[in-house]
Order: structure tokens, then C-alpha cells, then sequence
């Protein structure tokens, strides 16, 4: 029905009303009459929107409103349930406080074993046979064996 033979832009100011933007209208594209009457009709229903009438169904606000409450104890519910299992769960935050404190209690035992590993390597190597060294071989003969020596007073306690 709209039939314009050349179409150019058109500015339009935040102050104009319809009819000056339809009289650019006509001036810009040569617009038939039957059609400026269609288009002062657009116009006129673009300025006064149509609301909406206070007799819609008004039945499904509560639907809507149980709908919402029921998304929303959902989300809370999911949302505590995995709070919940980030602190407390398998991998939680308690149980890297507990792998960390395990954690440390291995850390001082394994300087305690290297530690004794590093005093029997040394022994070992002073009770090599090529470099036995005699002070050493005494003590173990004392303390492991139980031996004494030809000289040394032994004092029996009762």
C-alpha cells in the first residue's frame, strides 16, 4: 500500500510532533495522500501506547508467585548443599586442614628417620674393615654386646 517513489533520511528533533515528521515525510518521498493518513495513524498510536487493561487474568499471579518461591528454595537448597560439602565434604576445606596438620607430622617424622639414617651411615662407614676406627668398636662392644673391658671395676647393685 506504501508506494514512495525515493526514499531520503529524514531528521527528526526530540521536540517535533507527528505532523511535522509527516510533513517531512511527504516533502522527502512524495507520498500519496491515502498513504499519510496511514502513517499519521502509526504515528498517533506510537505517542499513546496502549497499557495494558486492569482486567487481565489476575489467576496466574499466585501461579507465578508459587513458581518464583519454588525456583528460589531450590537455588537456596542447591546452593546450601554445596556450601555444606565444600566445608565439610570428601575434599572439603576440614579435610585439607587435616592433610596439611598429616601433612607436617610426616614432614618432622621423615628429618627424624633421616636423621637416624644418617647417624647409621656414618657408623657404617667408621666400622668399615679396611677403616675401623677403634673408639667405635669399643662403644658397640659395650653397649650392644654387653663386653668390658680388663681393666674397668664393675659394681653390682642388689
Amino acid at each position: 500500500m506504501f508506494h514512495a517513489q525515493k526514499l531520503t533520511r529524514v531528521k527528526v528533533q526530540p521536540g517535533n510532533n507527528s505532523n511535522s515528521v509527516l510533513l517531512a515525510l511527504k516533502a522527502a518521498a512524495s507520498i500519496t495522500a491515502s498513504t499519510s493518513k496511514a502513517l499519521l495513524d502509526v504515528t498517533e498510536k506510537a505517542e499513546n501506547p496502549v497499557l495494558r487493561s486492569p482486567s487481565h487474568d489476575r489467576r496466574l499471579k499466585p501461579r507465578i508467585r508459587a513458581r518464583q518461591v519454588v525456583v528460589l528454595l531450590a537455588c537456596l537448597s542447591s546452593s546450601a548443599y554445596f556450601v555444606y560439602h565444600a566445608l565439610y565434604g570428601r575434599h572439603g576445606l576440614a579435610a585439607r586442614n587435616q592433610l596439611i596438620e598429616r601433612a607436617s607430622l610426616l614432614e618432622f617424622e621423615i628429618k627424624s628417620l633421616e636423621a637416624v639414617r644418617s647417624k647409621l651411615e656414618r657408623d657404617v662407614a667408621l666400622l668399615a674393615p679396611e677403616l675401623a676406627h677403634p673408639d667405635l668398636v669399643e662403644e658397640i662392644a659395650r653397649d650392644v654386646l654387653g663386653y668390658v673391658h680388663v681393666q674397668d671395676q664393675l659394681v653390682a647393685e642388689r
